[in-house]
């Protein structure tokens, strides 16, 4: 069966870059026909809302569909065993990041907080699980040890840590 999500070895990267392109375009097009004015503040704003919303919405739930409805594709490019019931509670996780992600479109403030928060600390620690196949397993499957997974497991919690940051910091 194929998917959205089955890739070649590049796409977990090509998945990140649509979700980091998508957050261009949409955080381009707010601000372009924004009627707000274009303080820091609310430049902050649009970008933080897009990427809560893309990167943490859209992407997770796209890797929801991966491990949930083609399983087995998936777990051959992380270096799991197929099969493992661990890999739909993994989707299960990203179906609940992704609903999180959506529901940033409609709440705001403190439930984008703990929305940048979780999807962060759920983030590094899957970076740390997938150092963890690379030193323990020699796991380095591309959907385990490849570019995408840095980028999304360190650079994007930093990125969703610092909007968040300064959104607060900037709206107070």
């Amino acid at each position: 069966m194929t998917s959205l999500y089955e890739f070649h070895k590049g796409g977990i990267i090509m998945l990140w870059m649509l979700g980091v392109s998508l957050i261009a375009i949409a955080s381009v097009i707010n601000i372009v026909f924004t009627k707000k004015p274009r303080t820091a503040a609310n430049l902050v704003e649009i970008v933080l809302l897009w990427t809560l919303f893309f990167q943490v919405g859209v992407v997770c739930l796209l890797a929801y569909y991966g491990h949930v409805f083609t399983g087995p594709v998936i777990a051959a490019q992380i270096g799991w065993p197929a099969g493992s019931g661990f890999q739909y509670e993994v989707g299960m996780m990203n179906l609940g990041l992704g609903i999180l992600g959506i529901l940033c479109f409609w709440f705001r403030k403190d439930f984008w907080l703990a929305t940048a928060i979780i999807a962060s600390v759920i983030m590094v620690g899957c970076g740390v699980g997938h150092i963890r196949e690379i030193v323990i397993h020699n796991n380095w499957n591309p959907y385990n040890a490849g570019p995408g997974i840095w980028m999304e497991t360190i650079f994007m919690p930093v990125v969703l840590m610092t909007l968040a940051y300064f959104y607060r910091k900037l709206k107070s």
